[in-house]
């Protein structure tokens, strides 16, 4: 068990467009999401495990949210006066709260069969008895290694944020 004392950044490099009817019919494309559009930054002071030799869970007794649009452009485009929480005209919101992540890289099960895990679970400190405000990211990957150099693999992501979705959100992902 360690110290441990971490801040990650999630965000995309490229832009997302989306489409959608406008008032004749016609399909026209809109700015979705934009660089640091939203962006996310993690702050986290706790505790630390280290498991497997490779793998870690965090516990972040004392952590931070930052949500950032840094594109504003994105309330114009998607027709919104609040897109993830933060209202128009501002350019972040913080959150305080407590963060539980799991990481294990690509970790070796069987001669040609690798997994990998992620996931962030981030708490915020006003909502903890209420599992409908948690915000939780997952990814999860199978990898079958054949041919000595070629990898066939499948990731699966889920997340859900109240402030994007009501639902959870699932992807695939076949590499």
């Amino acid at each position: 068990l360690h110290l441990m004392l971490s801040q990650q950044v999630k965000s995309q490099l490229w832009n997302t467009w989306n489409y959608r009817q406008d008032s004749s019919g016609k399909q026209e494309r809109y700015l979705q999401s934009a660089y640091f559009s939203p962006g996310y930054i993690y702050y986290a002071a706790g505790l630390s495990w280290v498991y497997w030799h490779t793998g870690r869970i965090e516990l972040g007794l004392v952590s931070g949210q930052v949500t950032r649009i840094r594109n504003q452009h994105l309330f114009e485009t998607r027709h919104e006066t609040e897109l993830y929480g933060i209202q128009q005209g501002h350019h972040r919101l913080v959150d305080y709260g407590a963060l539980l992540q799991c990481h294990l890289p690509v970790h070796r099960i069987r001669k040609y069969l690798y997994w990998e895990y992620h996931s962030r679970l981030f708490v915020k400190g006003k909502t903890l008895g209420q599992p409908n405000t948690y915000k939780l990211d997952l990814t999860n990957g199978i990898h079958l290694l054949f041919l000595k150099y070629l990898r066939l693999g499948l990731k699966t992501q889920l997340n859900y944020d109240t402030a994007v979705s009501t639902h959870p959100y699932v992807s695939h992902l076949l590499l």
